[in-house]
């Protein structure tokens, strides 16, 4: 009975946590040598013309994270960093800021890196593609 009853409870949260992972993110790329997780926030993608606009996420073995939003440009395949905040494992906020996007720049995307996962999963053929 005991142990039934501890497998509900780990049954639950394991429930808990998988819908909470699983909120509108979409794992793009997971690097096996860092033990990082890089998350596409599907919810907050939108696209004007070849642009493409969304939030990240980069979950570390630590279990703390950083929230990215960045654009992407299909087209010149340049990325602009808009805001960025880091996060304790705790969920408490560590720090944030955001760039001016007067202000902010483009910068060429270097092939195989982070950048370069995400702009193979939102842009097809220089323009936006539909994913989720």
């Amino acid at each position: 009975m005991r142990t039934l009853n501890l497998l509900i409870v780990v049954f639950i949260i394991g429930l808990f946590f998988t819908s909470v992972e699983a909120t509108d993110r979409i794992l793009v790329f997971e690097s096996k040598t860092l033990g990082e997780k890089y998350y596409l926030d599907v919810a907050s993608a939108s696209s004007k013309g070849v642009i493409v606009t969304s939030w990240q996420k980069d979950l570390n073995t630590y279990k703390t994270y950083t929230l990215t939003k960045s654009s992407i440009n299909c087209e010149t395949k340049k990325i602009r960093i808009e805001e960025v905040a880091n996060y304790f494992a705790n969920g408490g906020l560590k720090k944030s800021f955001s760039i001016p996007l007067n202000i902010a720049e483009w910068h060429e995307i270097t092939p195989d890196s982070i950048a370069f996962e995400f702009e193979k999963f939102v842009c097809k053929d220089g323009k936006p593609h539909p994913f989720g």
